[in-house]
């Protein structure tokens, strides 16, 4: 076939056949444009989404941080040996002679 010839062809196409392939076309346009603009949001929220999870990531690590900082304030609160010094200054008690302790029996 000559590309005369594959002209005439075409032209000779019922014009049912010609109507459903510029539908064809129309749709696959359509899906192709569609397509992109789905990849094109789904890659922001994916940014978006992955830039929320990197600030809550330094959160979590700023709030381990302060964490350990108050432990370490909480063991050195609670030592003995302070909570025995706040006992002798604040509050005026003392360890008990061995005359002054009563034993209690049931």
């Amino acid at each position: 076939m000559t590309m005369t010839s594959e002209i005439e062809l075409a032209g000779n196409q019922p014009l049912k056949s010609r109507r459903c392939g510029a539908w064809l076309k129309l749709a696959l346009a359509v899906g192709v444009i569609i397509t992109a603009i789905t990849v094109n949001y789904v890659s922001h929220l994916n940014r978006s989404l992955f830039s929320d999870y990197q600030m809550r990531l330094q959160v979590r690590d700023q709030l381990d941080v302060e964490w350990g900082q108050l432990l370490l304030e909480q063991s050195a609160f609670a030592a003995h040996s302070r909570v025995e010094q706040i006992a002798i200054k604040k509050l005026g008690m003392h360890a008990p002679d061995s005359d002054e302790i009563v034993m209690v029996q049931q």
